[in-house]
């Protein structure tokens, strides 16, 4: 493999590598025995993330990325959690409003929804191409705004979703950023998958109105306390500093 393939630092480069891996997950789609059986259908798309996913992790091993550090647990479970929170609010909140029909489907494509595409998606956005282009672009910011617009460019189900994704992945990429965390992403993309899954085939017999505001609700508290933990951090800083001061 090219340098570049496993180490992309340009946008390009992830927009190829995001075309050869639509090309992977696409490929089971051709052996399914027509557009109206939708079990099979189902069945490949969870082929076809696998696929997907073995390409990412052979990504990772070409590059030389240390897998175990992207699987432990982070430090600081406190702030990630609140952060886990947080996500999950706002994309509950979103998926609710914006695209609440993504997720239908036969239980088997629950799969990829809730394990393989948060896993596949997460380590491919929020680690390859967010450490890469960090290289090229400096800004975090910048970072995350191109790897969010480059995530929701690629779930075109309809205008809606892609506005969703783009959201949820600047939330993602910041999450990432802030926390080092690429298992808290993971958990905040399967979540929220989950609790649009449950909301939208009626397993969670709430109304929409209730949802909103469990995710409102998850929202205020999450962003309450985030907020005091790095007042209480700013304040300690500040205090450490001050303390190091030897007057004359």
């Amino acid at each position: 493999m090219n340098s570049w393939f496993t180490h992309p630092t340009k946008i390009w480069q992830c927009i190829v590598i995001i075309l050869i891996i639509a090309i992977v997950t696409s490929v089971p789609l051709f052996f399914t025995t027509g557009g109206d059986n939708t079990q099979n259908m189902a069945l490949a798309v969870v082929v076809g993330n696998l696929l997907a996913l073995g390409l990412v992790y052979l990504i990772l091993k070409k590059s030389k990325a240390n897998l175990s550090q992207l699987v432990r647990m982070p430090q600081g479970g406190g702030m990630n959690a609140l952060f886990l929170v947080l996500g999950m609010g706002i994309l509950t909140i979103g998926g609710i409003l914006i695209s609440p029909s993504v997720f239908k489907g036969v239980t088997i494509s629950y799969i990829s929804d809730i394990v393989l595409a948060p896993i596949c998606e997460e380590t491919l956005y929020r680690y390859i191409f967010f450490c890469g282009l960090l290289v090229t672009f400096k800004s975090p910011i910048k970072v995350i705004i191109i790897t969010s617009i480059l995530f929701g460019l690629t779930h075109f189900n309809n205008i809606g979703h892609i506005i969703d994704t783009t959201i949820m992945g600047a939330i993602l990429g910041f999450t990432y950023w802030r926390t080092q965390s690429l298992i808290t992403c993971i958990l905040m993309h399967s979540f929220s998958n989950i609790i649009i899954i449950l909301f939208n085939t009626e397993m969670l017999n709430w109304e929409i109105g209730n949802m909103l505001w469990l995710g409102i609700l998850c929202c205020i508290v999450s962003i309450s306390l985030i907020t005091l933990i790095l007042k209480k951090e700013r304040i300690a800083t500040d205090a450490s500093s001050s303390s190091q001061i030897i007057p004359e």
